[in-house]
């Protein structure tokens, strides 16, 4: 079997990424540059949507990256009970669908919620305060995260030099730790900038009127409301080139290794902050509050409205769907990654492996280079002429997938080419080749890499609402659309049900996918 025959799955696979996308951005370029208008540049509207949604990314990148810092030094400067617990709270509000976090914060935070209960206030929750609140809920824990692996990274002879140069609390801060952190810290507050300026489903639920729209709310109505295919557009068009321009400039900044390493306890307390160590306890304490709240909320009216369990044919329909969606979408971004892979490999004896490595590790990432409303609106717009229930199925599973395909990447490279350098040869000496060296050698090494992949392909699936919004008919369902509808209809206790249900299918696919593929002993 020839090289150039093995690479064919990887150029299917890399083709079909770069068709996917280049047939989204192809639909919007169409309608923006054929009814072009300039004079919607100078509309006051326009300018509104613009300037509230840099304004809600900008104010989000420092709640968020400035909660950071302070949560990251409670923990990596103090030894403490709890310590792994709490690292492991953080990631899973970063994996919590966002449906589910906007109604446990409305429970929390809005008109009737616990805390204008206790304090007898009138806070409300929608516009730009219950914005802020839902981001700083999933990207303070994902900054923390980044952070504390690279405080917990300073070498101990840093810190016996600062003592004996009596180097204590706030100096150590900034002649120590500050520099050293500091380009992370740019890197994140542009990545959070990024994050916050592509959030869709946070602003359609908690936007509370035309003053609280950004841009890819604003692409959504001009489709779902008005039908102005132009207008949706020219709005994409403006949503791309900012967020490439950013993602970009974040690029730039942010160096290469931002993925949260294992994080290590240091051998001896640091209890020196400021003044005293109770600021740390006091910070911790803070940060725990934060993310179990939401958590709690929703647990608790659950329990609440077990009487009233909304299970219906349309829930049943509805978690079918996700459930259907949410394999089809894992399995496409697996199949891919690992095409991909397998390409790179068949490559990398050749002389232009080095410019193959970097073209498939920018298709790997250019979802997210684009915000994936934008890709749905030109799948939305090319698909007009024939739509129907199974073309909703298929784009959603294919804007999933891709939206996906970073992470599952990522995840399974370095197992991949840890197999390739070390059992290659030996598989060749034993004459191994082709479906014996996947089924003997390849596939049991990428066994648990696989599963995680697999795992958390399906949860972000399960969670997304965004695409499925745009590009699904108009009787489609899945389970975040029957949150939206039923949090949209004041119906909290029957949301709440089924938020529990969400999170106990995603718990089931977690384990359905490590008892299948990621344990150990299971059969190659």
């Amino acid at each position: 079997m020839s090289r150039l025959f093995r690479c064919i799955p990887g150029i299917i696979a890399t083709s079909c990424v770069w068709l996917s996308l280049s047939w989204g951005l192809f639909n919007v370029g169409k309608y923006a540059f054929t009814d072009i208008e300039w004079s919607l540049f100078n509309d006051p509207w326009l300018q509104q949507v613009l300037l509230f949604s840099i304004k809600q990314a900008g104010l989000s990148a420092l709640l968020s990256v400035g909660g950071a810092i302070l949560l990251a030094l409670a923990i990596a400067r103090q030894v403490f009970w709890g310590r792994q617990w709490l690292l492991v709270l953080l990631q899973i509000c970063f994996a919590l669908p966002v449906i589910v976090v906007i109604l446990g914060v409305v429970q929390v935070y809005g008109r009737s919620g616990w805390l204008n209960s206790v304090l007898g206030t009138e806070f409300s929750i929608y516009g730009l305060a219950g914005i802020l609140l839902c981001h700083v809920f999933f990207n303070l824990p994902l900054a923390t995260r980044v952070l504390v692996s690279h405080l917990e990274s300073i070498p101990e002879s840093y810190y016996a030099q600062a003592a004996q140069m009596e180097l204590n609390g706030w100096w150590r801060w900034c002649w120590l730790e500050w520099p050293l952190i500091r380009t992370q810290v740019i890197g994140l507050s542009l990545l959070v900038f990024l994050l916050c300026f592509n959030s869709f489903t946070i602003v359609l639920a908690l936007g509370g009127g035309p003053k609280s729209t950004t841009l890819e709310v604003a692409i959504y109505q001009a489709l779902r409301y008005e039908f102005d295919l132009p207008l949706a557009g020219m709005l994409a068009l403006l949503q791309l080139t900012l967020a490439i321009i950013i993602a970009v400039i974040a690029t730039r900044l942010m160096p290469a290794s931002t993925t949260a390493a294992p994080v290590s306890i240091r051998s001896h307390q640091e209890t020196l902050w400021l003044a005293s160590s109770k600021w740390l306890i006091a910070i911790r304490w803070l940060g725990v509050v934060f993310c179990l709240l939401p958590l709690l909320a929703i647990l608790w009216g659950a329990g609440a409205g077990l009487s009233a369990w909304p299970w219906s044919s349309s829930l049943g329909e509805a978690t079918f769907n996700s459930l259907l969606i949410g394999f089809g979408s894992s399995l496409l971004a697996c199949l891919l990654s690992l095409a991909m892979l397998h390409f790179r490999q068949q490559v990398r004896a050749g002389t232009s492996y080095r410019y193959v490595d970097h073209w498939l590790e920018q298709t790997a990432v250019a979802a997210l280079f684009l915000p994936p409303v934008v890709l749905a609106t030109g799948w939305f717009i090319g698909t007009l002429a024939w739509r129907s229930d199974d073309w909703s199925y298929a784009l959603i599973m294919m804007a999933n997938a891709l939206m996906a395909l970073p992470f599952t990447f990522r995840l399974l490279a370095a197992a991949f080419q840890h197999c390739y350098d070390y059992y290659k040869p030996l598989a060749q000496s034993l004459n191994l080749r082709h479906w014996a060296w996947w089924r003997w050698f390849l596939l049991p090494m990428i066994r648990k890499p696989l599963a995680q992949s697999l795992a958390l392909a399906w949860i972000l699936s399960l969670g997304d609402m965004g695409v499925a919004v745009l590009v699904g008919a108009a009787d489609f369902n899945t389970l975040p659309l029957t949150i939206y509808r039923l949090l949209g209809s004041y119906q909290l206790t029957s949301a709440m049900a089924v938020s529990v249900w969400l999170l106990a299918c995603c718990g089931l696919c977690y384990g359905l996918v490590y008892l299948t593929l990621g344990r150990k002993g299971v059969s190659s």
